[in-house]
């Protein structure tokens, strides 16, 4: 049977009493825990980049680092960018010893597939121009069917642009073509390149965040909108992960596909009621990764927020940013959160309530939660990094480097000695070059966002 928990922990049990607006922090946990024998049929789909690029051969590490020591490769520039360049007469053995992306898709998917049990279902959904089901809620056992479904994506005719609604839409299509019950859903986009069509996307993206149903997003290589992938996760509960080497996505998928048995508790949405004059300014998700949440639209004070799954003893938080109103001095009840969500059969689980009450007080502690503290310190260092990254995109080089060396001394302060070092790289890139090149700004973003995972 699965149990599920809300806890809440305020910046504050107290607040002035006539002092005006103020800000108070609500930090909600979702935490689960179910009988494993108990988990339902996965449904995985798997939404799958098949663009030109995916097709590219690419040299692993291991070749790449052959190649120097042969002093087959040397660096040159080209349209002032470093690039390197292979000896003319190792190329054929270069091209046939490197695997494209597509080659090591291949290899996750058949791995992959193996963690899935006989009665879970797996689609795949490649897109490029165009969208195409190659294959449609078929037992992962099915090796012929797999098989020819690889073979499809390995041949990629879907044409040359890459545009991510069309498989977005298809995705929807499939899954209102299924019984609504009876599995646990994820799906898992993985693309390498600057999709065409972001606004479309993302409004497919949003639907399906509306039915908590988690999108997990694969970023390959340096030329995708992490931003756009990060917030098709963030708004539905989903993972998103960034790699360079295509040769880390066996581990990375078959990781994927292990979570969706972790599932025990799916549709997981929090009502919010606000009192009167109760505002929230920002939703941060804080666990599993560090990320910004659409606030749901509010109707006569109430909403609600799509969480997605749950998995199994697997803490998921969120930080609400509330504007609370003047008081005289009482007790008052401020947001009443009522937690909703289905067991992996689909059946309704029981409500979840708690309410969010302060007490106004003339002389209240000013001090803030010592766990909110943290977090929230955190929350900065993620900001100030953020915005970083957005004044230099912007070409504002002074204020993104005032933003980077103040992050700089913040990751110091937390112990993140690391993502420090990684941060005064960038802002040694961006002094010298005027700009900070795409791969650091990737793994800026993504390092960030773990800054609140549990460790």
């Amino acid at each position: 049977m699965t149990s599920l928990d809300l806890r809440l922990t305020l910046s504050r049990s107290s607040v002035p009493a006539n002092t005006g607006e103020q800000v108070l922090y609500v930090l909600a946990e979702v935490v689960g825990q179910g009988k494993t024998n108990q988990r339902a049929p996965v449904h995985c789909v798997l939404l799958v980049d098949c663009s030109p690029s995916m097709r590219v051969p690419i040299a692993d590490a291991a070749l790449f680092r052959e190649l120097m020591r042969r002093g087959a490769a040397h660096e040159v520039m080209l349209d002032g960018v470093p690039v390197w360049k292979i000896r003319d007469d190792l190329m054929d053995e270069v091209r046939r010893r490197a695997q494209s992306p597509s080659r090591w898709l291949g290899q996750a998917v058949r791995g992959a597939a193996e963690r899935l049990n006989a009665d879970d279902q797996l689609s795949i959904i490649g897109f490029a121009e165009k969208a195409h089901a190659v294959l449609k809620a078929k037992s992962p056992t099915d090796v012929v069917r797999l098989e020819g479904s690889v073979a499809i994506l390995e041949r990629g005719d879907l044409g040359r642009s890459t545009r991510l609604a069309p498989g977005l839409r298809s995705t929807i299509d499939l899954l209102d073509s299924m019984p609504s019950t009876g599995f646990s859903q994820r799906i898992v986009v993985l693309t390498d390149g600057f999709v065409e069509d972001e606004q479309q996307a993302f409004a497919y993206a949003r639907h399906l965040a509306a039915r908590s149903i988690p999108v997990s997003t694969i970023g390959l290589g340096v030329e995708f909108q992490e931003q756009l992938l990060m917030s098709f996760a963030d708004q539905s509960g989903g993972q998103s992960s960034f790699i360079t080497d295509p040769s880390d996505l066996p581990n990375l998928l078959d990781v994927e596909f292990g979570k969706a048995h972790a599932i025990i508790a799916q549709k997981a949405r929090l009502d919010l009621r606000l009192a009167h004059d109760v505002h929230i300014k920002r939703i941060l998700r804080i666990r599993p990764a560090l990320g910004e949440v659409p606030i749901p639209e509010f109707e006569a004070g109430s909403g609600s927020l799509s969480l997605g799954s749950i998995e199994q003893r697997a803490k998921a938080a969120w930080l609400l940013e509330l504007r609370i109103p003047d008081h005289v001095p009482n007790i008052y009840r401020l947001l009443r959160l009522s937690l909703q969500a289905d067991d992996p059969q689909g059946q309704s689980l029981e409500p979840i309530n708690r309410d969010v009450v302060v007490e106004y007080h003339p002389n209240a502690d000013q001090a803030l939660n010592p766990e909110l503290v943290a977090i929230l310190e955190r929350v900065t260092a993620w900001r100030l990094q953020n915005k970083a990254l957005e004044q230099a995109a912007q070409g504002d080089q002074a204020g993104a480097t005032r933003q980077l060396q103040a992050a700089v001394t913040r990751l110091v302060d937390l112990g993140e000695h690391e993502l420090a070092k990684q941060t005064a790289a960038a802002s040694q890139t961006l002094q010298e070059t005027g700009q900070i090149n795409p791969e650091q700004t990737k793994t800026l973003r993504y390092a960030t966002r773990r800054l609140t995972e549990e460790r």
